[in-house]
């Protein structure tokens, strides 16, 4: 993140203009890391957050408000203790340091005004708040130890100082010529890292734009020439707020101008407090999700592992029962050979007269020879029962291991905050998730997306739960789809005539909410919903269906043809 002191510059100018003269009506901490300010100003309600996530640390506008606590943090109670009521007179970025300060007039407890400072340090996962009167510290959001941060211990009652100074040029240090000269005579010279080692306040981002731009612009390297170009670009970059997208869509930074240094596709914005609250709110939304996606997953593991477990225990019966012919085959020669063994004997060597090799077979020397016999004969009957009984047991433990395939199919293919909302409401529908003991509200039915192709509706499953809803709701002649071997959602389409168009539409968004989404070229099969049959007893969304035919197509989202509630 280019959240250097160049940035974070042009931020607070963008924040000072809203800010200044605003009143602060309230206070709330959502979380350890985040305050959030509610100011009112010029008939302007705003939302101040601060955060010290070490990987979303900022300060911006929020327009969502954000759910606040019970109990109030104490740090949120001195907030609320020294600013509410108080006015910003200032907001500014400390020069050359990732720090914004927010000055404001507020009463004290005797009616008196005070100046007190609100200082927000954006600096990774070093980030903070603190508080402070007439810059004395009265309090921070994250506290320090005073002998494990003896070179800026911020204890209430003592001096704001600034971090420990870097051993780094200013931008518009003279200085900075003479050593850009001399170091770049050194093998394997890099100007951007030179900026980023050598210059105070540049992010790495920031350093490679600044050397892309002069040698579009020079030639050759010229250290006064570079020390110019430095300073004109940090005075005057050109704003063009905008974010910069990965391959999938997503943000990758936000920049105060257009990074000709950074690939993707670019958003802009009209300023850079919305571009970086744009780019941090999709990439805590990206994360959110990600983690409700691991979360969901991590539950249906626990019942995988158990099925694993139990056909671990199933293959191991098998394989100890799989030499029961072998048994029956001894048991019978014992008794074909009665008359050669004499009670004590250990050991019977005989000939198998199914192969004709020669068997060895142990005796139990305490035992008779029929004895022998009929133990064989017992043996291979337990055996013989073993693997009748594990028949049932390997048909269930399979279909019990299919529909948790098909819960991880779902958890993959959702691409929404309510898909997997729905993925969670069948884990606690079968068990998987323990519902709260709170007295619930009556279940809704599951929800499902809807499309329309050439005026004809096409309903989408979006769970196990949903797709058996979904096909015993449907009239029994409208179409039904599913993909051919794969978990897939159930598809509907409401029509019992409906064109080859709709077909190959339907069947194309069958493949994409489908395990064979990245596979190429999908087979869908459909056929009439009367030919569709639930069995009794059968997990949610397992069904067996008659009388189809199959389409190829290629999965396709076709999200602008979805119909939105």
């Amino acid at each position: 993140m280019p959240q250097d002191a160049f940035t974070l510059k042009f931020i607070a100018d963008e924040l000072s203009k809203e800010l200044v003269g605003a009143k602060i009506n309230r206070i709330n901490q959502p979380n350890p890391d985040e305050v959030v300010l509610f100011t009112y100003n010029k008939g302007s309600n705003k939302k101040l957050l601060v955060s010290t996530n070490a990987v979303s640390a900022r300060i911006s506008f929020i327009e969502k408000e954000k759910p606040n606590p019970l109990t109030a943090y104490g740090f949120c109670m001195l907030l609320r203790k020294y600013l509410i009521g108080g006015e910003i007179t200032k907001v500014e970025a400390i020069k050359n340091e990732r720090i914004i300060k927010i000055t404001l007039s507020a009463l004290n407890d005797f009616f008196e005004s005070k100046q007190r400072e609100l200082y927000a340090e954006i600096m990774g996962k070093y980030s903070n708040v603190v508080l402070s009167e007439n810059d004395k510290i009265i309090g921070s959001l994250k506290s320090f130890n005073l002998s494990l941060d003896s070179l800026r211990p911020l204890v209430s009652g003592m001096n704001y100082t600034l971090p420990p100074k870097q051993d780094k040029f200013l931008p518009d240090d003279p200085k900075l010529i003479a050593a850009l000269d001399k170091k770049s005579e050194e093998d394997g010279f890099s100007l951007y890292s030179f900026l980023f080692e050598n210059v105070i306040g540049l992010a790495k981002n920031t350093a490679k734009e600044i050397e892309t731009r002069y040698f579009n612009k020079e030639n050759t390297l010229n250290a006064g020439k570079v020390y110019e170009f430095l300073n004109e670009f940090l005075v005057n970059p050109g704003i063009k707020p905008c974010v910069k997208l990965n391959q999938n869509g997503m943000p990758k930074d936000f920049f105060i101008t257009d990074y000709i240094s950074e690939s993707g596709e670019t958003e802009f914005y009209d300023n850079v407090v919305t571009a970086q609250e744009e780019c941090f709110r999709k990439k805590d939304e990206a994360r959110i999700f990600g983690d409700y996606k691991r979360k969901l997953a991590a539950v249906v593991k626990k019942t995988d592992d158990k099925l694993k477990k139990r056909k671990k225990i199933i293959d191991e019966k098998e394989k100890n029962c799989s030499d029961a012919e072998e048994i029956k085959i001894k048991g019978e020669l014992i008794l074909a050979n009665l008359y050669r063994i004499k009670r004590g004997d250990d050991t019977l060597i005989a000939e198998n007269y199914y192969d004709g090799t020669t068997v060895k077979i142990p005796l139990d020397k305490t035992l008779t020879p029929s004895e022998n016999a009929e133990r064989y004969y017992k043996k291979y009957n337990k055996e013989k029962r073993t693997t009748a009984a594990l028949v049932p047991q390997r048909e269930e433990l399979f279909k019990e291991i299919d529909y948790v395939n098909s819960l991880y199919s779902f958890i993959n293919a959702a691409e929404t905050y309510e898909d997997l909302l729905s993925v969670e409401n069948e884990l606690k529908a079968v068990g998987f998730i323990k519902s709260e003991a709170k007295k619930q509200k009556k279940k809704l039915p599951e929800k499902y997306d809807t499309f329309i192709v050439d005026g004809v509706t096409v309903k989408i499953g979006k769970n196990n739960v949903s797709n058996d809803e979904l096909t015993s709701s449907a009239d029994r002649n409208f179409y039904w789809m599913h993909v051919k071997g794969y978990h897939s959602a159930h598809v509907i389409i409401c029509d019992k005539t409906p064109s080859e168009n709709v077909i190959k539409t339907a069947a194309e968004i069958c493949a994409y909410r489908s395990e064979a989404r990245n596979g190429g070229k999908t087979e869908v099969d459909y056929t009439l919903k009367k030919y569709v049959k639930k069995p009794q007893g059968a997990n949610p969304g397992f069904v067996n269906y008659t009388d189809y035919e199959t389409i190829s197509v290629m999965p396709e989202a076709h999200a602008d043809l979805m119909k939105t509630k």
